[in-house]
């Protein structure tokens, strides 16, 4: 695990190796264990290691014994001893025990399309092909590790932070406006774009390649959720003998490390299932973690205790009290690296600053809801299928983005694919911006996004809103919390359920066994009910849920309002003053339920004051 930047530049470029090391330190906290650079004529390379795997002899940048290959590589490769077994047979010499060396001869042996359909594993690299003149970058597929870029006529460049190119002023600091407005709908910046105007991030599932003698550059996806329409026809039993072997080994091969090995757990039904499947592996002396808050309505620490109790974990909980929250939040904030408004980044922040002192590695319950189906709107999808409605899918989305309405609204709509809460319509989001977005560039855009692949699932609703969530939210809101959280901490966090073997089989599930009545991630539920406590099975999910309506208007208040302060908003000329002195009266003053909004609002300015600082 660690960071991972570079660059490739013509000669009229200003920037040379000082200018990759500065960019390398400005990410010290993703690799404290060690840190190096490469450099060949226009291309350098740097990364930070935090050493989990071959503690001794995994010093990156690493070169093939000829010189020819080199990596930079950030993340773990879950299955490298199968990969390694493999390719010594074809005859590759290991001089490490690392998982980054399966890269380089995996490369070799078959190819950057054959290396990344063999692997399993969590990842965002760089390999740079000398001979071929070529550079590649690839990510993971469900996009748990990120990689930022910036191209223009001089020099192309990356890192696994947006940070690392405004803080070295490798990139120009001007909003996407279009951005913006999407950011406001959804509370974080979905799919390629971010809120710097020509700075993107590659897509999961994807590898970019560069050509290093004249930077131009094209993206290839490299894998997406196959979908079949005729799902499996196994029984119930067969399915939950399935499911329970390929979780089994998704988490066997996750503690893989050299180093300590501890777990998430809330006390819900995905954390509790990580926990048990340890269990049966043999693991004792296992470390598990939660957090809880003063507000008795939000602590899950009665049930964190019980599944710590039933499978005897050393268990840790952590209480974040209000008066720790001024403290906390700027911290916080300066580690969020783009605005993404989820307030739980604040526990998950606090948790992985706890958890680090006892380990290494967490192992955390990420992508349980998004696969079987756990999320409460799942349930009030419109059956038959949205596909078979005469309401056309862009016609449906003017209608919940209430593009005809000009009154200033506070509530949000459901997302019409998959149901999920949006912030706020896009009438206030027109009087928030300075100058105004043109709503047509914002449905355009939102339309492609989520209509661009949903032939594949014809007449089928709830694989529609799954596929939706496992493309923007999970990789654009919950990972990259969870991404810049941990490492903002050095801790690595490892998703069992996202092992896309895992992904693959949920899509040929039938609707019936996800969800059924009232009761969601049924198989889920019934293929683990010999391990766990009937309590857990028949909790209802809880999820981080805060008491922000409380923090807000309290400890948080002073904050917000410094932060929001019309006559600053009015010289930076981003937000409508005005309208967002509304929000916040209506906020504070008449109770409206808006602390998701005044949150984002809240963020987005905190990242820009940050970002004009720098």
């Amino acid at each position: 695990m660690c960071g991972i930047c570079g660059f490739v530049k013509n000669d009229a470029a200003q920037l040379d190796l000082q200018h990759l090391r500065l960019m390398n330190e400005t990410m010290a906290h993703r690799g404290p264990d060690d840190a190096g650079d490469f450099v060949d004529q226009n291309v350098f390379l740097a990364m930070r290691r935090l050493s989990i795997i071959d503690l001794a002899q995994g010093h990156q940048p690493m070169l093939t014994p000829d010189k020819m290959l080199c990596v930079v590589f950030n993340g773990e490769i879950y299955n490298y001893q199968e990969l390694r077994q493999e390719l010594q047979q074809k005859g590759y010499h290991f001089s490490t025990d690392s998982d980054t060396e399966t890269l380089l001869h995996g490369y070799h042996a078959w190819g950057i399309e054959e290396l990344l359909a063999r692997l399993n594993g969590m990842f965002g690299f760089c390999i740079y092909d000398i001979a071929q003149k070529q550079l590649f970058l690839a990510r993971d597929r469900a996009g748990e590790k990120p990689i930022y870029y910036y191209r223009n006529a001089d020099y192309f460049i990356f890192a696994s932070e947006l940070k690392v190119l405004t803080h070295t002023h490798s990139i120009p600091c001007a909003i996407d406006h279009d951005a913006l407005a999407t950011y406001l709908l959804h509370q974080y910046t979905p799919g390629s774009q971010t809120l710097l105007a020509n700075t993107y991030k590659l897509p999961p599932a994807s590898y970019l390649r560069l050509n290093i003698e004249n930077l131009d550059y094209d993206i290839i996806p490299y894998w997406d959720i196959p979908h079949s329409a005729s799902l499996s026809s196994a029984s119930l039993e067969e399915h939950k003998t399935k499911l329970y072997e390929l979780l089994t080994d998704s988490v066997k091969i996750r503690l893989r490390a050299d180093v300590p090995v501890g777990a998430f757990l809330s006390g819900g039904l995905d954390s509790s299932i990580n926990v048990a499947l340890i269990a049966t592996l043999g693991i004792t002396d296992l470390n598990t973690f939660s957090i809880g808050f003063e507000h008795q309505d939000f602590d899950e620490s009665p049930y964190s205790q019980q599944v710590a109790q039933h499978f005897g974990t050393k268990h840790h909980h952590f209480l974040l009290n209000p008066k720790e929250l001024t403290t906390l939040l700027p911290r916080v904030l300066a580690m969020v690296d783009e605005p993404v408004a989820d307030a739980a980044s604040i526990p998950t922040y606090w948790l992985c600053q706890e958890s680090r002192k006892f380990v290494k590695v967490a192992l955390t319950g990420e992508g349980a809801d998004e696969l079987f189906a756990g999320y409460d709107y799942y349930r009030h999808l419109p059956y038959p299928p949205l596909s078979t409605s005469p309401i056309s899918w862009k016609q449906k989305i003017k209608q919940y983005l209430g593009l005809s309405n000009p009154s200033l609204e506070l509530q949000g709509m459901p997302d019409p694919i998959s149901g999920f809460p949006l912030m706020t319509p896009f009438s206030t989001i027109t009087q928030l911006l300075v100058p105004e977005c043109s709503p047509e560039h914002l449905l355009s855009a939102y339309h492609r996004q989520v209509t661009q692949n949903f032939a594949i699932f014809p007449n089928h609703s709830l694989a529609k809103a799954q596929y939706y969530d496992i493309k923007t939210w999970l990789p654009d809101d919950l990972l990259m919390k969870v991404d810049k959280m941990s490492m903002a901490n050095s801790l690595e966090v490892r998703a069992p359920f996202l092992d896309h073997r895992l992904v693959e089989y949920s899509f040929t599930l039938p609707d019936a066994l996800k969800i059924q009545g009232d009761t969601v991630k049924l198989l889920l539920r019934e293929s683990f009910s010999d391990l766990l406590p009937v309590s857990i099975l028949k909790r209802e999910k809880h999820g981080f849920n805060l008491p922000m309506h409380i923090w807000l208007r309290g400890d948080l208040k002073e904050l917000v309002m410094d932060t929001l302060n019309p006559n600053t908003l009015r010289q930076e000329g981003l937000l409508n003053a005005n309208t967002v002195t509304s929000i916040l009266d209506q906020f504070i003053n008449h109770n409206a339920p808006c602390e998701r909004l005044v949150y984002s609002l809240y963020v987005f300015q905190q990242w820009w004051h940050a970002l004009q600082r720098r």
